[in-house]
């Protein structure tokens, strides 16, 4: 009996934890391991380059990026000296890293003078490890924005959905029918 009214109320409590994290717009949901990144348009990576970046749901150049708001960058393993094109292809997440990438901005004062020290920024960045559906170079997708360090906060699935738009979708394990 009293094993019965233990179970109970652990699962009554894990029950409710749950609930306190929406999966949509919480920065501390975790998207799972089998979850699904769907690229529905060709990209194209640069010679010389390993990276195709998205933003606002367009595909977008690393000098357009506008490093303070949500984006996405879909990486492959080899760089070569010529264009590479990312064919549309369904990538299934084997593992997720969490980072935090730091830098120092520079203080210039009315004297023309910089001084090392000013305020610390962090690029907080989930790293998504994919195993491609059809042969592809594509072995990572990184979702990041560059903020001030106390925010401490890593993308929402909202905020990466609105980062990739049409470009690329996102099916959570979870939500898999």
């Amino acid at each position: 009996m009293k094993s019965s009214l233990a179970l109970i109320m652990a699962l009554s409590l894990v029950a409710c934890s749950t609930q306190l994290i929406d999966k949509e717009t919480s920065s501390l949901y975790s998207i799972p391991l089998g979850s699904v990144f769907e690229l529905h348009q060709a990209l194209v990576v640069p010679a010389y380059h390993a990276r195709a970046f998205i933003q606002d749901g367009k595909i977008v150049s690393e000098q357009q990026v506008r490093e303070y708001y949500p984006h996405c960058e879909v990486e492959l393993k080899n760089v070569k000296p010529v264009s590479q094109r990312i064919l549309p292809n369904r990538f299934t997440l084997v593992r997720v890293l969490d980072d935090e990438y730091e830098a120092r901005r520079h203080i210039l004062f009315a004297s023309l003078k910089h001084v090392e020290g000013g305020p610390l920024f962090v690029g907080f960045a989930s790293e998504y490890y994919v195993q491609p559906e059809q042969p592809s170079d594509v072995f990572k997708i990184t979702c990041l924005h560059w903020d001030e360090y106390s925010a401490n906060r890593f993308l929402s699935v909202k905020e990466i959905r609105q980062a990739l738009g049409s470009v690329m979708s996102l099916q959570l394990k979870d939500d898999a029918i």
